[in-house]
């Protein structure tokens, strides 16, 4: 396939969409839909190869796959071992624990399948996650090993190509609107999903191979004459010039990161770099794109867009906050040039070696041990033993990976029988269980304490992460019901009924976060909310949770168990890691966060929340109701951690040390 500059130049496009997102949303609102654009193009240019080469009957899988490995390994691995350097001097326990892992899924393309079994309640900040734009390189590397399969059958079978894929077009494109809405991360994430992007580019590959052109039509040529097509293909490639340019402005401008992406609004970023792919050289919009500028960015699109990313991320590591607008300048121009030196002086230099098939071998090998390496640093929790962190290790525990952070082992099975799926979670550590925790993520870190022995108690967890034990109302994430939520507190009624042991139900769970439509500090604003299970009943937010709430609660009570409601913690609003002095290396001299609020500032965003705890006491009076701030909070303030450690090991839930600490006040001494 002869080298079209024009291609770069829509790479160019691309890449500065997507580093305009991650750096100044607030300009580029919908640049993320660069990454739409490089699938269009990824699918063109793979098909147009593969096409040509069967055309021709020298098609070859395992060369193909040799050429592939030779283009994405090389930069791709400078990047990975770069972030294991650079996390073993800079990260945290738990924060290079999990860059490993990272590292050994961005090692294997399965980038997108990590994240998106890591999406939930539990989930930190994407910021926060040096390879998370890696997703996108599992989606293509995905769509290669199964893509040149399915085309060799194409056309040994000689199957219609066209109606191959327009079939998969519409298959994947419906499950795309219809996981828009069951499952948002899923939709987001999956190659099934995304695998209609990729082939609306194969179509406009093959179409170019088999007739010379998109816009070349032969026969229509023929038919009305050489001036009249001459003046019709000019028009054609006008309009669709317009429309391209006219479709991704479009979608940087109207969509935001709060948009329901893909779904149908993809179809915008998707059909305007389509209509753009396949004007014909010659044409004003191809000579726009083919600018030695946008040519140059082209170029090193790909290492660009590796690189950024993790710039980004490691300087928010460390400066702990927001970045202002001339660090980000200066990360940008540092991506620029990372990128033009790996592409001058690693891709050029190994893709002109000749021994395709043996570098090939050499970069499998090379990329198989540093998948090892992730795999080993997040297989020893962050390498905790490291020189730099050992002292901050042996005062801070709450800085490794949380040891409640956990799934369901077994131990219920037999009882309930039937194994409890996650987001749900059933443990105990008695079979004779006297006292349960049940609630949501909250009541998750609340067990912690129990889990590993500090605190002494025979118990059973029954938790829904981002779930609320409500009768006859679910919560709702962007308008769509967590199916896992549904029976979530029936759930907790029938494990108590088949577990007569336990004598007392502790409730603890989070508060306005469902109602209100926003947390404290950085969480920002969500899209919880609660719903009727059936139908629609007009009410508040807040009147679903207190209908729901006091319902469960009074069908508890009705079974004879003593029921005590562990009311919300003061949310920190901040990384626990903010409240330490000391990090491997500062590149900014910050001082600690004292991880101390104003305990009325407190009262005041919880004030809703207190005076439906307040009408749900009235309806259950036997109902027992502890504060969670008399555990965290004196008369005037409320903290984040102690002479202990840290209380938190997020910005909302207990680390083990402060689990200990309100299970030692609920359990001993009783306050109210």
């Amino acid at each position: 396939m002869a080298y079209r500059p024009d291609i770069d130049g829509l790479r160019a496009v691309s890449v500065i969409l997507v580093v305009g997102f991650h750096t100044f949303p607030e300009v580029f609102r919908g640049g993320y839909i660069g990454v739409d654009i490089f699938f269009v193009i990824s699918g063109c240019l793979i098909t147009s190869i593969i096409w040509l080469d069967l055309n021709f009957n020298k098609f070859n899988i395992i060369n193909f796959y040799s050429k592939r490995i030779v283009r994405i390994f090389p930069a791709l691995l400078a990047v990975l071992i770069f972030c294991l350097i650079f996390g073993w001097y800079l990260l945290l326990p738990n924060e290079y624990e999990l860059l490993g892992r990272h590292i050994a899924a961005g090692s294997g393309f399965l980038s997108n399948i990590i994240y998106l079994n890591e999406v939930g309640y539990f989930d930190i900040n994407s910021a926060m996650k040096p390879l998370l734009h890696l997703w996108s390189l599992g989606v293509e590397e995905q769509f290669y090993i199964f893509w040149p399969i399915l085309l060799i059958i194409v056309w040994h079978r000689r199957w219609k190509w066209l109606l191959v894929i327009i079939f998969l077009v519409v298959g994947s494109f419906l499950l795309n609107i219809y996981y828009s809405f069951a499952n948002p991360s899923f939709d987001f994430y999956s190659p099934l999903t995304r695998l209609w992007e990729l082939l609306i580019g194969a179509f406009i590959g093959v179409w170019n191979q088999k007739n010379g052109g998109f816009l070349s039509f032969p026969r229509l040529e023929r038919r009305i004459g050489v001036k009249f097509f001459e003046n019709y293909q000019n028009f054609v490639i006008s309009f669709f010039t317009l429309i391209g340019i006219f479709l991704m402005t479009l979608s940087v401008l109207y969509l935001t990161g709060d948009t329901r992406y893909p779904s149908w609004y993809a179809l915008m970023p998707v059909l305007g770099a389509a209509f753009l792919l396949v004007l014909p050289k010659n044409s004003a919009g191809s000579k726009v794109l083919s600018h030695k500028g946008l040519v140059f960015l082209g170029k090193i699109s790909y290492p660009l867009y590796l690189w950024h990313w993790p710039l980004l991320c490691f300087f928010r590591i460390v400066k702990g906050d927001q970045l202002g607008a001339g660090i980000k300048c200066i990360i940008i121009f540092a991506s620029i040039s990372l990128a033009y030196i790996t592409y001058k002086l690693v891709e050029i230099p190994i893709q002109k070696n000749n021994q395709t098939g043996k570098t090939a071998t050499l970069l499998l090998v090379a990329m198989t041990l540093v998948g090892s390496l992730g795999f080993y640093v997040a297989f020893e929790k962050g390498l905790i033993n490291r020189p730099a962190i050992r002292d901050i290790v042996e005062m801070e525990s709450a800085l490794l990976s949380p040891q409640h952070f956990i799934k369901s082992d077994g131990s219920c099975d037999n009882t309930l029988q039937q194994p409890t799926l996650f987001p749900n979670v059933c443990i105990k550590n008695s079979n004779s269980p006297k006292i349960m925790i049940a609630g949501d993520s909250h009541a998750i870190a609340l067990f912690g304490g129990i889990r590993n022995g500090k605190i002494n108690e025979s118990a059973v967890l029954y938790a829904g992460n981002g779930c609320l034990p409500l009768l006859n109302y679910v919560i709702q994430d962007n308008l769509v019901s967590r199916s896992w939520c549904l029976d979530y507190a029936a759930n907790v009624l029938n494990t108590i009924d088949k577990m007569p042991s336990v004598e007392k139900v502790y409730l603890s769970t989070r508060g306005p976060v469902y109602f209100s439509g926003e947390g404290y500090g950085i969480e920002g604003k969500n899209k919880l909310s609660i719903s009727r299970v059936n139908g629609n009943d007009n009410l508040s937010q807040e009147e679903r949770f207190y209908l729901g709430y006091s319902s469960f609660i009074k069908q508890l009570i009705a079974k004879k168990i003593k029921v005590i409601l562990i009311t919300e913690i003061p949310e920190l609003g901040e990384e626990p890691k903010n409240c330490i002095a000391k990090r491997p290396i500062f590149f900014f001299k910050k001082e600690a966060s004292s991880c101390v609020q104003n305990k009325q500032d407190v009262l005041a965003r919880k004030a809703k929340y207190f005076e439906i705890i307040e009408r749900i006491k009235a309806d259950n009076p036997d109902l027992d109701v502890y504060h969670g701030m008399n555990t965290f909070c004196d008369d005037i303030s409320c903290y984040g951690k102690g002479s202990d450690g840290l209380w938190y090991w997020d910005d909302d839930h207990l680390s083990l040390v402060g689990s200990t600490k309100l299970l030692n006040d609920v359990l001993y001494k009783k306050s109210k």
